[in-house]
């Protein structure tokens, strides 16, 4: 078998792994996950739910401890990630971050952006918040909110992410990631599905004539 050949069958089966996996991780959480589970932060953490779909009540967002994940080659808006750390409102002896918030939201985005690429001119961040006060009280705000989204699991958080972000100080080794107002997707999930098993037709139709 041609070496080209060999490397396009090859990529044809891994292609087709991958999304079958991604494919079945979606649909897992999907039929186990059909409703979100409402709890406080504080509560969850206590009781340590198993959900992968949450609303969690009485949170607060550390801004101030986001962390910025970015992409090599590309600018910090269209290719950085932003984990921010939750909290439970209620005060608490609990001062390892256990839970994190994938941010989604594209004013979030922006804002955390704007941050990272001004402060890079300033002297100090308290500089940098001295002229920028609206995003001072972004960072600083410990307001409750509500926190909702999926838990990633699997394949949803590289592992050189989840390495990274065990790298901060008082991280919990068995912390979660909850991707902002992301839904668990019955569809998304067959997408995939029907998609890695496209790509084994291929191979199976492939593999025979590659051989002649």
């Amino acid at each position: 078998m041609h070496y080209l050949t060999k490397l396009f069958v090859n990529t044809l089966i891994i292609a087709s792994l991958g999304c079958l996996v991604i494919g079945c991780q979606e649909l897992y959480i999907a039929v186990t996950n059909q409703t979100p589970v409402e709890i406080s932060c504080y509560d969850f953490l206590e009781k340590n739910i198993e959900s992968k779909w949450l609303k969690l009540n009485q949170c607060y967002l550390d801004n101030e401890n986001v962390v910025a994940i970015f992409t090599k080659g590309k600018n910090i808006t269209e290719g950085s990630d932003f984990f921010v750390p939750v909290h439970p409102i209620i005060s608490s002896k609990e001062s390892v971050i256990r839970i994190f918030l994938k941010v989604n939201s594209l004013e979030r985005k922006e804002i955390f952006s704007n941050f990272f690429n001004l402060q890079k001119n300033e002297d100090s961040i308290s500089n940098y918040f001295a002229k920028h006060k609206n995003e001072y009280a972004f960072f600083t705000n410990k307001n409750a909110i509500s926190v909702t989204g999926k838990v990633l699991i699997g394949t949803q958080l590289s592992g050189d992410t989840r390495d990274l972000l065990k790298k901060g100080n008082n991280i919990s080794n068995d912390f979660i990631v909850i991707a902002e107002n992301e839904e668990p997707s019955l569809l998304f999930s067959l997408y995939w599905i029907v998609g890695g098993l496209f790509l084994a037709g291929l191979f199976v139709w492939w593999s025979p004539l590659s051989e002649d």
